[in-house]
Formats: C-alpha cells, sequence, structure tokens
C-alpha cells in the first residue's frame, strides 16, 4: 500500500492562481449583472404598481395617485382629486428602492393620477415616464401614454 502524498505547495500556488485569473473575470461581471437586475426589478415593480393604480381607478371610478419621491413612491386613493393623502384615502402601495438604483420621472409635480376611466386625471399633460437607473447607468423605462397604456423600455 503507498502513502498517501497529498499536494505539493507548487500545485496548490498554482491552483489558486488560476482560480483568481477566473475571479478577475467573473466577479465584475456577476456585479454588473446584479445592479442591473436591481435596476430591471425596480421597473417591473413600478410598471405592476401603475398597472395595479389603473384597474383600481377603473374599479372605484375615483382618481388613484402616484407620489414620486427621491428613493420611493407610494400608490393611494386620491377620493376628492386634492393630489394629498387624506385621512379617509387609502394607501395601495408603498415602494423604497433597491440600494443605488435612482429615479427620475417627466410627470409634473412629482405624481400623476389615474382618473376613473383608466387614463391620466390631466389627459395629455399627465402621460409621461419613469427611468431607473441602476448604479453602472443601465436605464429602463416604464412609460405611461395619454391614452392609459403602460409599457416598459
Amino acid at each position: 500500500m503507498e502513502p498517501n502524498k497529498g499536494f505539493s505547495l507548487i500545485e496548490l500556488v498554482i491552483v489558486l492562481a488560476i482560480l483568481a485569473v477566473a475571479a478577475t473575470f467573473t466577479v465584475p461581471a456577476f456585479l454588473s449583472w446584479r445592479d442591473d437586475s436591481k435596476a430591471k426589478g425596480a421597473m417591473a415593480s413600478m410598471r405592476a404598481d401603475f398597472e395595479r393604480a389603473k384597474m383600481r381607478a377603473i374599479r372605484e371610478n375615483a382618481n388613484v395617485r402616484v407620489a414620486f419621491d427621491v428613493d420611493s413612491y407610494m400608490v393611494h386613493t386620491d377620493l376628492n382629486s386634492d393630489n394629498t393623502l387624506d385621512a379617509d384615502e387609502e394607501v395601495i402601495a408603498q415602494t423604497t428602492l433597491p440600494p443605488g438604483v435612482t429615479m427620475t420621472n417627466t410627470f409634473g409635480d412629482d405624481d400623476m393620477s389615474f382618473s376613473g376611466r383608466g387614463v391620466p386625471a390631466a389627459g395629455l399633460s399627465d402621460a409621461g415616464r419613469v427611468t431607473m437607473t441602476s448604479p453602472g447607468g443601465v436605464e429602463y423605462d416604464v412609460i405611461v401614454s395619454r391614452f392609459g397604456r403602460i409599457r416598459t423600455e
């Protein structure tokens, strides 16, 4: 029976060098993918919340407002169409963006509303887009047309 020889120090250093070279190429790609997927997920969540706001506005035949902040947004019913959250109005969704993801929008006054017909409440002026930007600079858009169509790019 032969004794167990194991690995030599040189063999171990060669394996570690190969792993280090492989990590040099794969880690940055993984980090970039992770950051982009955060922005893409935020975009998908925003679209779902827009769809929910639109359907709720149609169901209740009342305005539903989406109010944007620096790193979050809130969806709530707006029964009296005053663009503020009152005590008798319900918060439908409140979402904070993932760390590193930024949001810009082209809606006036940092909010938009769906009317009871499922279209932007202010008509043409309330149509617009929200852009989610990953830490790496990749942008994803959620677009609301003046006819109430919601799509992503």
